[in-house]
């Protein structure tokens, strides 16, 4: 597997304390576009559950297949609109505006592994455990004007594990 550099971006110790083992790989910035440093074709093309880091706040958690290839959605323009399928595209580019987004990342080497002779997915029991501890704005979905939010949201945080 393909190593992940870890970049010299500072984030406040706050936002690092929330996703401890995840690195900041790239930033997101506004420059009559979306740009992405470092360029898209050095970062890796990983497994990975990602969070989205603006103002200091985790806005979006998510988890990729090929990381390089989700952050690139993120940059074509075409995305930015209201027709875009993942509402996190409007909300990317909306923010942007307003002030850099760090990209931070923790790879997932082996993603299903049997517990109790059931098959788990690790990346996506992580992902959905961030989402309902962390409840970032941006992965709350509306619907009929009512924000839906997953159930037990901020339980986990108190959850024990055995």
């Amino acid at each position: 597997m393909r190593e992940v550099k870890q970049l010299g971006w500072k984030i406040k110790k706050a936002a690092s304390d929330k996703l401890p083992g995840f690195i900041v790989i790239a930033r997101l910035r506004w420059d009559g576009g979306c740009h992405i440093e470092p360029p898209l074709k050095e970062l890796p093309n990983v497994s990975a559950i990602y969070a989205l880091l603006h103002k200091d706040q985790v806005r979006y958690i998510g988890s990729a297949e090929n990381l390089r290839r989700r952050l690139g959605s993120y940059l074509r323009r075409q995305n930015a609109g209201a027709t875009s399928p993942r509402p996190v595209h409007k909300l990317l580019h909306t923010a942007l505006y307003e002030a850099e987004v760090y990209v931070l990342c923790l790879t997932i080497e082996k993603r299903g592994r049997w517990v109790e002779k059931l098959p788990v997915d690790m990346m996506l029991g992580a992902e959905a455990g961030l989402i309902a501890t962390l409840i970032p704005d941006w992965n709350r979905r509306k619907s009929g004007g009512f924000i839906i939010e997953f159930p037990g949201a901020g339980d986990a945080a108190a959850m024990e594990i055995q």
